[in-house]
């Protein structure tokens, strides 16, 4: 856009400078009142505040969060020794929990939902989480360790990691 306002000013002067800066800022001021009416909207029906409420985020620990998905830390591969987090887990959470996978060290990693530890390759397919969610690993075997959504999610989308303490906003 600037290369074409600067040929533009090089071959017209510079009234048609302002008139492309109009264009745009009006044009931005259309798009904020569009947006400004849908988030209306959308907090007069209560779609807001559920979509905020729903949504779990990943508060600390080397785990990784793409929108709804969180997974173990360097997942596929191996996650390492001696490592921890912790998934915020709001109220009003009403999806359960969908497992893309799930292989941690039977009886010694452990990824607790709800006050129930799970390991090995089974993990919380189907449950709904109602408090924090913990991930453990101890100090000796390592495995490629889990990915789980909130919700049913299909794996394939795009992964933009949000670190540890950012909002989940997909």
């Amino acid at each position: 856009m600037l290369v074409a306002a600067q040929v533009a000013v090089a071959r017209h002067g510079m009234g048609v400078l302002v008139g492309i800066c109009a264009y745009a800022v009006s044009t931005r001021m259309v798009q904020a009142e569009l947006m400004t009416k849908v988030v209306e909207g959308m907090t007069q029906k209560g779609t807001m505040t559920t979509m905020a409420a729903a949504m779990w985020t990943l508060e600390s620990g080397p785990c990784t969060q793409v929108g709804p998905c969180i997974s173990s830390p360097n997942f596929p591969e191996n996650y390492g020794n001696h490592e921890s987090c912790e998934i915020d887990v709001p109220p009003g959470v009403t999806e359960a929990i969908s497992v893309v996978a799930f292989d941690t060290e039977d009886g010694y990693d452990f990824l607790t939902v709800n006050g129930h530890g799970y390991s090995g390759g089974d993990g919380p397919a189907g449950v709904t989480p109602t408090s924090s969610i913990t991930w453990s690993a101890d100090s000796s075997v390592m495995r490629s360790g889990w990915k789980l959504c909130l919700g049913q999610v299909a794996d394939g989308s795009p992964d933009i990691p949000i670190s540890s303490g950012s909002p989940g906003v997909s």
